[in-house]
């Protein structure tokens, strides 16, 4: 497990991390400011990598879904997968928080 080879400062600092960090990519997923493909695709792929790195399975699958939808220009696909994002993202980060070490949190 991670907390026996990094030690807890390490874990909380990769949660802290993944949870701000990717608060920042879903936001860019599922609001977009000026979307492209490029940058949409980015950062599904970013999200998926730290979600995986994490064993967030669940949301790096959603995350794969997504990416090959996007290159198959599957809209219906895009859509339906961009909209189950943030309840996935929110279980992910519930289930990390409940995970991460008794360490001063970063809000």
């Amino acid at each position: 497990m991670l907390r026996e080879a990094l030690g807890d400062a390490a874990v909380v600092e990769l949660i802290d991390e993944f949870r701000l960090s990717n608060r920042a990519l879903m936001d860019e997923i599922v609001n977009p400011q000026m979307p492209t493909s490029e940058s949409l695709h980015r950062a599904v792929h970013s999200l998926k990598s730290s979600s995986a790195a994490l064993g967030l399975m669940a949301l790096s699958r959603l995350c794969a879904n997504l990416e090959l939808a996007l290159r198959r220009d599957g809209s219906v696909e895009t859509r339906a997968a961009i909209e189950s994002l943030p309840e996935l993202f929110t279980e992910a980060e519930r289930w990390l928080l409940e995970q991460r070490p008794s360490l001063p949190t970063v809000a």
